[in-house]
């Protein structure tokens, strides 16, 4: 919710709003810091500056004399005083501001890698397992796998059809994640990535297209459903 907020009040360009929104984001789960990229990008856009023009100087020229919105500026600062504002609160409570990164030790998050790095590593551990009737969790890995790249992918579409804004927080908001030593979760975290299902929504226009999501995201649900009753960890 705070992300969508953030990305329709800076593409209005309500900097203050929109710096609101992200450090609400960025306050509730960390990668709404990436927001300040994002706002960051867009008033930079909205300025007169663009990806074409980035090693132009008349471009940063250009932005200088019409930057008349400082303000707007210094709103997207609000977006990491979020995070900053519950480090404080878990300094105060646990006298330890980093106690989320710590927290990541018991999921197996223990040390950061290169993006995407581990996908291949993990699908070959599974295989090896060759799926034991003992390792019940083990089919998360491929689903958590295919999510991740599929996502990724999806960025290229994401930039034709919506835009560089957009395409920007699927790449960040998928990157985060894939940073880390495990792929686990990464079907709940894309779930926050709004821009797919936008993208979703206009492909959805086709009719065929429309009901193939909708069948095949049923019958994900029915299967995941029947995964959770049975007392197995699906997110």
């Amino acid at each position: 919710l705070f992300s969508v907020a953030c990305v329709y009040f800076a593409r209005r360009r309500y900097w203050l709003a929109a710096g609101l929104a992200g450090a609400l984001a960025a306050a509730t789960r960390l990668v709404g810091v990436i927001l300040f990229a994002i706002v960051l990008f867009e008033w930079l856009y909205a300025h007169g500056w663009s990806i074409r023009s980035f090693m132009s100087r008349r471009s940063w020229s250009n932005l200088v004399r019409r930057g008349n919105n400082w303000p707007g500026l210094l709103f997207t600062g609000l977006i990491p005083l979020g995070l900053i504002a519950f480090m404080l609160f878990l300094e105060i409570r646990f006298d330890d501001p980093l106690a989320f990164y710590e927290a990541h030790r018991s999921w197996g998050r223990e040390r950061l890698v290169f993006p995407f790095s581990q996908v291949i590593p993990q699908l070959g551990a599974v295989f090896r397992q060759q799926f034991l009737p003992g390792h019940p969790g083990l089919w998360r890995v491929p689903a958590d796998s295919l999510v991740s790249v599929l996502t990724l992918l999806l960025t290229i579409p994401i930039a034709r059809r919506l835009g560089a804004t957009y395409a920007l927080f699927t790449l960040l908001s998928i990157t985060i994640p894939a940073m880390s030593n495990t792929v686990q979760s990464t079907m709940r975290l894309v779930a926050a990535i709004f821009p797919v299902f936008m993208l979703l929504a206009l492909w959805g226009r086709n009719q065929t297209v429309d009901r193939a999501i909708t069948i095949g995201f049923a019958i994900l649900l029915a299967v995941f459903s029947v995964i959770f009753v049975n007392w197995r960890f699906v997110a």
